[in-house]
């Protein structure tokens, strides 16, 4: 079945984080990679490469998984 795949690297060593994939006829994306964590400071995923920790922020946009890379 085609379906689509967002990928989503480290802004610092550009590395695979996860992937979001998506079959067609679904409508939630499902996670697949580092695991969201939480601390005092917010949402975030630690880089498996280069352990930079890159913080997300609530996406209403992306439903299943509900978060995308905070700018």
């Amino acid at each position: 079945m085609a379906g689509w795949v967002r990928g989503v690297a480290c802004p610092t060593c550009f590395r695979a984080l996860y992937t979001l994939e998506c079959e067609d006829g679904q409508t939630e994306w499902k996670h697949k990679g580092t695991t969201l964590q939480r601390d005092a400071l917010g949402h975030f995923v630690l880089c498996p490469e280069c352990r930079t920790r890159v913080p997300h922020r609530i996406a209403a946009d992306v439903p299943g998984f509900g978060f995308e890379v905070a700018r």
